[in-house]
């Protein structure tokens, strides 16, 4: 009788597969993060808008959005938000505010280290006392 000896065959498949599966799982990993930090961005710029909408004084609107930027938290992948240049704050009419995150991908490809989110958002201004 013929022994069949082994090759090790399957496990070479077995490991080519892995390597697969997990750079396609870190790949799935830094969409979902890029996903969350663009939508965090988007709701940061509107937050700002509306808390600077509320203002009566383009001092009180720059203030007051500065202030709801500054209490957004930075983490390892979030790492750092800011307002891009001076709001708009056209009287009676509106507030405009543009803002920028900058985000570390957990395993970012090489020249995808930091990707930055710039994000604008428009607000009717509703602190106008009425005319009487």
């Amino acid at each position: 009788m013929k022994t069949k000896r082994t090759s090790g065959q399957g496990l070479i498949e077995v490991l080519v597969g892995s390597l697969i599966l997990i750079t396609l799982a870190w790949l799935g990993l830094d969409v979902a993060t890029l996903v969350l930090a663009g939508t965090a961005n988007d709701g940061l710029a509107k937050s700002a808008a509306r808390a600077a909408a509320n203002q009566m004084t383009k001092q009180g609107a720059s203030d007051a959005a500065q202030k709801c930027i500054n209490h957004f938290a930075t983490s390892s992948i979030i790492t750092k938000v800011g307002m891009i240049g001076d709001l708009q704050y056209q009287d009676k009419k509106e507030v405009v505010i543009k803002t920028e995150m900058q985000v570390r991908p957990p395993a970012s490809f090489p020249g995808f280290e930091v990707i930055t989110f710039r994000a604008q958002a428009v607000e009717p201004i509703g602190a106008n006392p009425a005319d009487l």
